[in-house]
Protein backbone atom coordinates (compact mmCIF):
# COMPACT_ATOMS: atom_id res chain seq x y z
CA UNK A 1 0.00 0.00 0.00
CA UNK A 2 1.30 3.42 -0.91
CA UNK A 3 0.90 6.10 1.70
CA UNK A 4 0.15 9.60 0.47
CA UNK A 5 -0.18 12.53 2.82
CA UNK A 6 -3.16 14.87 2.54
CA UNK A 7 -3.14 18.17 4.39
CA UNK A 8 -6.25 20.20 5.11
CA UNK A 9 -6.91 23.39 7.01
CA UNK A 10 -9.74 22.98 9.51
CA UNK A 11 -11.15 24.95 12.39
CA UNK A 12 -9.34 24.03 15.64
CA UNK A 13 -12.64 23.21 17.39
CA UNK A 14 -13.62 20.87 14.56
CA UNK A 15 -10.25 19.12 14.74
CA UNK A 16 -10.55 18.70 18.51
CA UNK A 17 -14.09 17.31 18.24
CA UNK A 18 -13.04 14.96 15.43
CA UNK A 19 -10.06 13.62 17.36
CA UNK A 20 -12.24 13.10 20.44
CA UNK A 21 -14.80 11.20 18.38
CA UNK A 22 -12.09 9.01 16.88
CA UNK A 23 -10.72 8.26 20.34
CA UNK A 24 -14.22 7.30 21.57
CA UNK A 25 -14.55 4.89 18.68
CA UNK A 26 -11.04 3.52 19.12
CA UNK A 27 -9.90 4.47 15.62
CA UNK A 28 -7.21 6.80 14.42
CA UNK A 29 -8.10 9.99 12.57
CA UNK A 30 -6.36 8.53 9.51
CA UNK A 31 -8.57 5.42 9.65
CA UNK A 32 -11.69 7.59 9.89
CA UNK A 33 -10.64 9.78 6.98
CA UNK A 34 -9.78 6.74 4.81
CA UNK A 35 -13.18 5.17 5.60
CA UNK A 36 -14.91 8.42 4.62
CA UNK A 37 -12.93 8.65 1.39
CA UNK A 38 -13.79 5.03 0.47
CA UNK A 39 -17.49 5.86 0.86
CA UNK A 40 -17.36 9.18 -0.98
CA UNK A 41 -15.64 7.82 -4.08
CA UNK A 42 -18.53 5.37 -4.53
CA UNK A 43 -21.16 8.14 -4.68
CA UNK A 44 -22.30 8.46 -8.29
CA UNK A 45 -21.82 11.82 -9.97
CA UNK A 46 -24.74 13.98 -11.13
CA UNK A 47 -24.69 12.66 -14.71
CA UNK A 48 -24.76 9.04 -13.55
CA UNK A 49 -27.64 9.71 -11.14
CA UNK A 50 -29.64 11.43 -13.90
CA UNK A 51 -28.98 8.55 -16.30
CA UNK A 52 -30.02 5.95 -13.71
CA UNK A 53 -33.20 7.91 -12.95
CA UNK A 54 -34.10 8.09 -16.65
CA UNK A 55 -33.45 4.36 -17.04
CA UNK A 56 -35.59 3.51 -14.02
CA UNK A 57 -38.37 5.66 -15.52
CA UNK A 58 -38.10 3.72 -18.77
CA UNK A 59 -36.76 6.73 -20.67
CA UNK A 60 -34.00 6.66 -23.28
CA UNK A 61 -33.79 2.88 -23.33
CA UNK A 62 -32.44 1.25 -26.45
CA UNK A 63 -32.29 -2.34 -27.63
CA UNK A 64 -29.88 -3.97 -30.01
CA UNK A 65 -30.52 -7.05 -32.13
CA UNK A 66 -26.91 -8.15 -31.85
CA UNK A 67 -23.41 -6.85 -31.18
CA UNK A 68 -23.10 -5.27 -34.63
CA UNK A 69 -26.37 -3.39 -34.13
CA UNK A 70 -25.18 -2.23 -30.71
CA UNK A 71 -21.91 -0.94 -32.13
CA UNK A 72 -23.78 0.83 -34.93
CA UNK A 73 -26.06 2.55 -32.40
CA UNK A 74 -23.02 3.59 -30.36
CA UNK A 75 -21.25 4.85 -33.45
CA UNK A 76 -18.25 2.59 -33.03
Amino acid sequence: MTDTVIRAKVDPDLKEAFYALCKERDITPSQAIRAYMRKVVKIPNKETVETLNRSEAGEELYQAKDADDLFDQLGI
